[in-house]
C-alpha cells in the first residue's frame, strides 16, 4: 500500500510535530508499506528529509527509512492552488491512501483519503484569523473536510465533540487517536546540562514555567495577573515564558506594569528541544491556564519531565492531564493563583503530581497511536 501524506507544515510544533512523529511510527511498524511525503525538500535526494525541518527545535528529522520517501510541493498554504496541487501529485504518485494532517483536505482525490482535524479553533475565536476572508477559508475548509474525507481523525474527545456540535459532522465517523509523548521528554537530564542552560539565560531564581505562543486564547493576561497576586508573598520568583515574546505586544507589557512585576517576567522565545526539555526540569511549576487546545502538547511534555502542572479545565486539557494536576477554571485570576500558591506551599504534593504526571505521560505512546493510524489506513482502502 502507498500512502501519501501532505507534509507540508512538518516545521510547524503542534501540527508539525505530529506529522513527524506519527509518520516515523507508522514507516517503522509498516516496512512493508511505502510512505511519500509532500513538503518542502532542502537537499538533493529525495530519500532525504528536509534540511530546512531538521533545525526544528534542534531534533534530528527522523522521517527517513527505506520505505520512505520525499516529493516536493511548495504551493502555499491556505489558497486555490495547494487543493489542486496536492491532489494531482496524489495522482501521479498513485497513492492508495492520502492523510491531510490537518483540514485542508484536496479536491478531487483518486484514492480514499483520511483527515486529521486537531482542533475546531478557527471556529471557536474567528476573531484571532487575519481577515474575514481567512475565517471564511478556514469554515468552508473544515466542512467540507469532514463532508468529503472518508474517516476523519482527532486527537480529543473534545475536537470530536466540537465538530459533532459546530459543523453538524457524523460522531460514528469520527476516531479519536491521541498524540504521543515525545520520549526525549521521558530521558534523565544531567546536572550540568541544567546548570548550562539556567546559566545561560540567567536563571537564578526559582521560577514557573509556561510555554504557549502569544494569542488571546492562550490567556496569558490572566496567568499574568495571578503572578501579580503571588508577587508580594514570593519576592524571588519569576515567570518565564518560552515561545512567543512579549516586548511586541504592549498590552501585556501593560499588565506586567500594571501588577508589579515587570522585572520578574521574562521571554526567553522560542528555543531548541535540549534548552526547553531543561526548562521544564529546572522551573518549579508549570503553568497552562489556555482557554481552548485541541490537544495540549506542553502540558503534556511538563508531565514527562516530572514537573507538576497547572493547567485550566477546559477543552481538550483534562484529558491530557487527567488528576496528575490542579486543573482550575481559567476565567478566575485567583483560581490560577490559589492553584499554583497550593503547590509553593507544599513540596511534598508538589513532588507527588511530578511523579504522577511521569506515570501519566508515559500512557501517550505515538506507537499505540501510529498502530491505529495505520488500521484505518486499511480500513478506508479495502473498502
Amino acid at each position: 500500500m502507498r500512502i501519501i501524506v501532505d507534509a507540508r507544515k512538518a516545521a510547524d510544533y503542534g501540527i508539525g510535530t505530529y506529522i513527524r512523529r506519527l509518520g516515523e511510527a507508522c514507516a517503522r511498524l509498516s516496512p512493508t508499506d511505502d510512505f511519500v511525503f509532500l513538503g518542502k525538500v532542502g537537499r538533493a535526494s529525495r530519500n532525504s528529509a528536509p534540511g530546512d525541518v531538521s533545525q526544528i527545535s534542534g531534533e534530528v528529522m527522523p522521517l527517513r527509512g527505506s520505505n520512505v520517501t520525499w516529493e516536493p510541493n511548495t504551493s502555499s498554504n491556505y489558497g486555490l492552488g495547494e487543493l489542486i496541487s496536492v491532489s494531482w501529485q496524489v495522482r501521479e504518485l498513485e497513492g492508495d491512501v492520502f492523510h491531510a494532517p490537518h483540514y485542508v483536505y484536496p479536491f478531487m482525490l483518486p484514492c480514499p483519503g483520511v483527515v486529521t482535524i486537531h482542533d475546531c479553533i478557527h471556529l471557536r475565536f474567528p476573531k484571532q484569523l487575519p481577515n474575514p476572508a481567512a475565517s471564511l477559508y478556514a469554515r468552508i475548509m473544515i466542512r467540507r473536510a469532514v463532508a468529503k474525507a472518508d474517516r476523519v481523525l482527532t486527537v480529543s474527545e473534545a475536537t470530536r465533540a466540537d465538530l459533532v456540535e459546530l459543523v453538524g459532522a457524523d460522531p460514528s465517523r469520527i476516531e479519536v487517536i491521541p498524540h504521543g509523548c515525545d520520549p526525549y521528554f521521558l530521558e534523565t537530564v544531567d546536572d550540568l546540562a541544567l546548570r548550562e542552560v539556567a546559566e545561560k539565560h540567567g536563571l537564578e531564581r526559582p521560577f514557573l514555567l509556561s510555554v504557549t505562543n502569544i494569542k488571546p486564547h492562550k490567556n496569558l493576561k490572566r496567568l499574568l495577573g495571578a503572578f501579580g497576586q503571588l508577587r508580594a508573598d514570593y519576592d524571588d520568583l519569576e515567570l518565564v515564558i518560552a515561545g512567543g515574546t512579549l516586548d511586541q505586544h504592549p498590552e501585556l507589557e501593560a499588565v506586567c506594569r500594571s501588577c508589579g512585576i515587570l522585572d520578574r517576567v521574562r521571554s526567553v522565545g522560542f528555543l531548541p528541544k535540549q534548552e526547553l526539555r531543561a526548562l521544564y526540569h529546572l522551573a518549579r511549576i508549570f503553568v497552562f491556564p489556555s482557554l481552548y487546545e485541541g490537544f495540549g502538547l506542553p502540558p503534556l511534555e511538563a508531565m514527562a519531565c516530572g514537573t507538576p502542572v497547572v493547567a485550566s479545565r477546559s477543552s481538550a486539557i483534562p484529558e491530557v492531564v487527567g488528576r496528575s494536576g490542579l486543573l482550575v477554571n481559567p476565567y478566575r485570576v485567583d483560581a490560577i493563583a490559589e492553584a499554583i500558591r497550593s503547590l509553593l506551599e507544599n513540596s511534598s504534593l508538589r513532588d507527588a503530581l511530578g511523579a504522577q504526571g511521569r506515570i501519566r505521560a508515559r500512557e501517550f505512546d505515538w506507537d499505540d497511536s501510529a498502530r491505529r493510524v495505520l488500521d484505518v489506513y486499511r480500513e478506508v482502502a479495502a473498502a
